[in-house]
Parts: structure tokens; sequence; C-alpha cells
């Protein structure tokens, strides 16, 4: 974790509500996993920051290689 109090979750629906709210970029930040990076970019957030699943592997290249191309498979 990066906090030791992190904020609460707000969830793909509010945060997808925040994003079509916004007049400045944005960006998704907290408990973002290779697994539900589809529904966040679905849910609308185009900037995003994925700390754990990079820091935590074994191999981040390779993470963030599979991050980029579930990003590009997207847009």
């Amino acid at each position: 974790p990066t906090k030791k109090n992190p904020d609460p979750v707000i969830g793909l629906s509010t945060m997808q509500q925040m994003l079509s709210l916004a007049k400045v970029s944005a960006v998704a930040i907290g408990g973002i996993s290779l697994e539900n990076l589809p529904d966040v970019l679905t849910a609308g957030a185009r900037n995003f920051c994925m700390v754990r699943p990079i820091n935590q592997a074994q191999n981040p290249e390779k993470v963030l290689k599979e991050i980029l191309k579930i990003y590009r498979d997207f847009v």
C-alpha cells in the first residue's frame, strides 16, 4: 500500500460519474490490477496509475508490457 490511511473506495460507477463531470484531466488510482484494468477503462478512465502490480512483480517489465497491451487493445 502507498498510504497508511487510504481514501475510501468509490467504485467504478462513482468513478464513471466523476469522470463524466470532470472539467480537467483525471487520474484513476488505487486498487487497479491487470484483472480489473479493462473495467476501469470501460468506465471511462484514460489516465491511470498502477503501483502495486509493478512494484511487487518479479518481472516489472513484463507486467508493464501487459498493462500497455490491455490499454492499447482497449483504445
